[in-house]
């Protein structure tokens, strides 16, 4: 995102920051600022054809987090800092 866009870049990292900074997991962070990505695209970047290879991107973090999200819902995502097992 840097290359395309040094401000969209550092708000989605901004984004990243603070969810992970309140949540303590990253993989949330994760998702949700890359499920903002194509929203803050818009508003940055204020180009419509810029919308669609986001959104394609931000179903494809969907998809490959795919367990996150179900440990997420059950609960057992490990936290930022927690020791591995």
């Amino acid at each position: 995102l840097l290359g395309i866009d040094l401000i969209l870049g550092a708000v989605v990292t901004g984004t990243w920051l603070l969810v992970a900074n309140f949540s303590r997991r990253s993989s949330l962070a994760s998702l949700v600022s890359m499920a903002l990505m194509p929203i803050f695209a818009l508003m940055i970047l204020r180009h419509l054809g810029s919308f669609p290879p986001l959104f394609l991107v931000t179903l494809f973090i969907f998809y490959k987090h795919r367990t996150n999200i179900s440990r997420l819902i059950d609960g057992t995502e490990p936290r930022i800092g927690s020791e591995k097992k």
